[in-house]
């Protein structure tokens, strides 16, 4: 009985899939006579695409191995597909046409941004270019068919269904409800006049990404790459080049899609927004004429538009609105942080001033001294340390800066503008003499010294040390030490690490596993959680917050690090190996990991390199590392001195 369930459960997941004209009369929502209609005058505009060869796994992500779904076009032999079998390109790509034969096809190029190939085929009597539906027509309600040609090439399948919504995926697709798997994927979703509304695709409502959107698939919602983009990039495509999305590289004041107004926190160097002339401050007001309130405006109107598409900008700047053109690219730049070498601080009137000047710097170069004044930067006036970062992450290493300094309350004879440099990766850094250590205070505050973390309800244990130096109006630094599975000795972390602590403006927290013999993934989350607590109780430098992972615990620290770049900015690999690259994102303005590897292996320059390309700059300390992450004291000392120097600029 248990087997024949089974067998019976199957059958009934089969035929789900398998959903045809006569199964649809059965849903009682259309009449059969209008989904044969409509089906009719689109059917010889699918047809079914036969892969030869290939990868049938990609990374993580399973290709499709059978026959899938193909749109013509053009009677030409212009034929659009779902990229979902085509990850890796197959040795031969066959199209069936109506009558059952079999003619060769090449794939021509790919719309990256929607996640479909052009195919070329021959011309045939037997492809009817596929009619779109005007753009303005589609309204949500309307019945809506997803067409199919996996099972049968002379006949459709069919998936009746309605449009749920539309502009998703910021913009680039079609949301229905009619049944949509990998069996149609490449097909049309159309209207009841059989016209074209969009080609259904792996696509994701959160980023468009086919690696989560095939989790959608059979589930209720299933999207369709919008008809009208599709044909834009239609000539484009034919010409053999690659259709991908636009950026303009441009730094937002909020990571909230439903908060606004929306302003430029900085524009990327060499990016479409600095070239443009966009500045920090500036408030978005319109794009293509459509009005921006809050960011999922900007993504929804940006969403749309392909590398060396056109965007017209209306902008805010102090009282006055700017009109600005702005043409996108495939690719910003590769980020690299730019390094004046100076640590900031504030005078006795909260003016930024210069606290010391690291030793062969940019800024020593140009004579900068302690005590100067720092007025403007890049045109932009400074008025706090904070919007001092800000400016300076935004600026391009190749070409000067223009810069502002005022001595003994006057410009005269200082330096208007400095070459920045690509952010040091030397792991011996340079630093001028060091200032005394803060002075305790007599009645050390509430909350210093050592504390335990409350995470709630998980095995793991933290413990932190505050300095008893601490003080709420100075901010501090971050280390949080994932240490291997096991118990922590508690007193052997506080004997390495409490003399930076109590010296150099830091607070230490140590997250053990739950698990003493092994991390688990899933206590990632609570590295995010350690550092929430600490800024919500302590005034904590958003520009020193590190995590350290220490052999066996690295490749937690690096996922945590990497996984929440708007929380941390430095990482320390010590006695563990680096992947070669795994999924690190590209660095940019504001999420830009600085890393230090520490192991016994002299083969990690490869991977520094590779992760300072992509703007994560990286160096390498070769030394033994103990149980504990304990290191020959000159190495020790080498760590601390690359935290210490977090504090540049």
């Amino acid at each position: 009985m248990p087997l024949r369930n089974c067998v019976y459960f199957f059958w009934m997941i089969l035929a789900c899939c398998f959903v045809s004209s006569s199964q649809a009369q059965q849903s009682g929502e259309l009449p059969q006579e209008a989904i044969d209609r409509a089906t009719l005058l689109a059917a010889d505009s699918v047809v079914q695409i036969e892969t030869i060869g290939g990868l049938e796994q990609v990374g993580q992500k399973l290709a499709n191995s059978g026959p899938t779904t193909g749109t013509v076009l053009s009677e030409e032999g212009w034929i659009i597909a779902s990229s979902y079998s085509f990850q890796q390109s197959p040795a031969a790509i066959v199209v069936r046409t109506k009558d059952g034969n079999r003619q060769s096809a090449k794939l021509v190029a790919r719309d990256r941004s929607r996640e479909l190939v052009l195919l070329k085929t021959d011309a045939s009597p037997l492809l009817k270019a596929i009619v779109p539906a005007p753009p303005e027509s589609i309204q949500v309600g309307e019945s809506s068919l997803a067409l199919g040609k996996v099972f049968d090439p002379a006949r459709p399948s069919v998936s009746v269904g309605v449009v749920s919504a539309i502009g998703r995926v910021w913009g680039k697709a079609i949301q229905t409800d009619a049944r949509i798997s990998p069996n149609n994927y490449g097909g049309p979703l159309i209207d009841l006049q059989g016209r074209c509304l969009g080609i259904l695709a792996p696509l994701n409502p959160g980023d468009g990404s086919p690696e989560d959107g095939t989790q959608w698939y059979d589930s209720g919602i299933g999207f369709a790459a919008a008809s009208d983009q599709v044909l834009r990039g239609f000539e484009e495509l034919k010409a053999g080049k690659d259709v991908l999305p636009g950026r303009i590289g441009v730094s937002l004041s909020t990571q909230d899609d439903y908060s606004g107004p929306v302003f430029v926190a900085g524009a990327a160097a060499n990016s479409p927004a600095a070239e443009a002339g966009l500045k920090r401050g500036d408030r978005f007001l319109e794009i293509n004429g459509r009005p921006i309130e809050m960011l999922a405006h900007l993504k929804l109107q940006l969403g749309v538009l392909n590398a060396g598409d056109s965007a017209r900008l209306k902008i805010q700047r102090g009282p006055e609105q700017l009109e600005i053109q702005c043409k996108l690219v495939a690719e910003i730049p590769p980020y690299r942080p730019p390094y004046l070498g100076i640590i900031p601080s504030l005078d006795a009137n909260n003016q930024v001033i210069v606290k010391s000047v690291v030793p062969d710097s940019p800024a020593a170069k140009i004579g900068l001294a302690t005590g100067d004044r720092l007025v403007e930067l890049a045109g932009t006036p400074i008025t706090s340390i904070r919007e001092l970062t800000d400016i300076l992450q935004n600026q391009s290493v190749e070409k000067p800066t223009p810069i502002v300094c005022q001595r003994d309350g006057t410009t005269t004879g200082l330096p208007q503008t400095v070459q920045l440099e690509a952010w040091p990766t030397d792991p011996v850094v340079k630093l001028a003499d060091d200032v005394k250590p803060p002075t305790p205070p007599a009645q050390p505050a509430a909350g210093t010294g050592v504390i335990d973390l409350p995470l709630g309800d998980v095995a793991n244990k933290c413990f932190a040390f505050v300095p008893p130096t601490y003080t709420a109006e100075v901010p501090h630094g971050v280390l949080i030490i994932l240490p291997e599975a096991g118990e922590i000795d508690q007193r052997a972390y506080l004997d390495q690490w409490e003399p930076l602590c109590r010296s150099h403006r830091w607070i230490l927290a140590v997250l053990s596993s739950a698990d003493k013999k092994a991390w688990t993934r899933d206590e990632i989350e609570l590295v995010g959680r350690s550092l929430t607590l600490l800024q919500t109780n302590y005034n904590v430098d958003p520009h020193r917050v590190a995590t350290l992972g220490i052999r066996s615990a690295s490749p937690l620290a690096i996922v945590a690090a990497f996984g929440q770049r708007t929380k941390f900015n430095a990482l320390i690999v010590l006695g563990g190996e680096f992947p070669p690259r795994g999924n690190v994102p590209a660095g940019q303005p504001q999420e830009c990991i600085r890393t230090l590897i520490v192991n016994d292996s002299d083969g990690n320059s490869d991977v520094a390199e590779k992760l300072t390309d992509l703007g994560h700059p990286t160096g390498t300390l070769q030394a033994t590392v103990e149980a504990g992450g304990k290191v020959p004291a000159a190495s020790s000392e080498i760590i601390q001195l690359w935290l210490r120097g977090l504090e540049r600029l």
